[in-house]
């Protein structure tokens, strides 16, 4: 008993110990990104200074990227049930990946937060977000954080032929209801009339969905981009991954695997097999829960 309490403890220790690493090159890169252009007039003046920081977060973006990739690896967490540990192999492996994204190929020149000019138009120019305060920082750090596509930043991810949540709405309103209320109406039923592979599938990815724009919907209320812009109504696959669902990884996926090969051997069919291969390490977690479910409601 003392045992488990004292494994309880330590496993806790540790996951506090990487937010918090986590958090402090959130923080470094906020105080990097205060001391270069716009922000400050003499750049030039401190060079050795800008790099000896560089290289702290760099340092400490490898340790807590590589403790944060160790974690669902613990007896502790292996012991545990299968879709905890699944969900917690995915969620690990993301958030290393950003950190990696942010800390060693963007450390360089770090993303630069942007804001209206004029708050209350949403089509007004944006300019550099102030960088003087702790609260400043303490939101820049947020946002790197919570911002799966990086919409507050110069670095935001764009989905090819996505429109916005109002126009998209204002096309077709009958057609962009249906798409929003039918598939959490429609897939369960269709789930306990068909139960098959595909129709569980669908719904696990409708989870998925309304999990994550919940979470996003929490975070940033005021926020007029979906996460998801209704995935079920993709005319093709193609038109799924790069438009209606998720772009999340695409900056991961880019800096750590697609341009660093597209570099090495000038191909870029093996720059998208490469980018293809990490997003399937990355989903892994949920190839682990598949074996270890023992005749889950997916499986059965």
């Amino acid at each position: 008993m003392a045992s488990n309490v004292n494994t309880g403890i330590l496993t806790l220790l540790a996951a506090l110990s990487i937010v918090a690493s986590h958090v402090c090159v959130l923080y470094l890169l906020a105080y990097k990104r205060s001391l270069q252009a716009p922000y400050a007039s003499n750049v030039s003046g401190d060079v050795e200074g800008l790099k000896a920081l560089q290289r702290v977060v760099q340092a400490l973006t490898v340790v807590s990227a590589g403790a944060m990739l160790s974690f669902p690896h613990y007896p502790s967490i292996i012991a545990t049930d299968p879709f905890l540990q699944s969900g917690l192999r995915v969620l690990c492996f993301f958030y290393a990946c950003k950190l990696l994204d942010l800390g060693l190929t963007k450390v360089d020149k770090p993303p630069t937060r942007l804001v209206r000019k004029d708050e209350t138009n949403d089509d007004s120019e944006r300019q550099p977000a102030p960088m003087q305060t702790f609260h400043d920082w303490t939101m820049y750090s947020w946002l790197l954080l919570t911002e799966m596509r990086y919409r507050s930043f110069d670095i935001a991810v764009k989905q090819k032929s996505r429109p916005s949540k109002a126009t998209a709405a204002a096309l077709d309103r009958t057609q962009y209801l249906f798409w929003t209320v039918g598939p959490p109406v429609l897939l369960p039923a269709l789930v306990f009339l068909l139960p098959s592979h595909g129709t569980k599938c669908a719904l696990l990815l409708l989870v998925i969905q309304y999990g994550l724009e919940g979470i996003h919907t929490v975070l940033h209320r005021r926020c007029p981009e979906p996460v998801f812009l209704s995935p079920f109504s993709a005319a093709s696959l193609s038109d799924f991954w790069s438009t209606n669902w998720h772009a999340g990884a695409t900056s991961f996926l880019q800096s750590l695997a697609y341009k660093p090969i597209l570099k090495l051997t000038g191909s870029r069919p093996a720059a998208v097999v490469a980018a293809f291969s990490l997003t399937g390490i990355w989903h892994g977690g949920l190839l682990l829960l598949s074996l270890r479910c023992r005749g889950c409601w997916v499986c059965r």
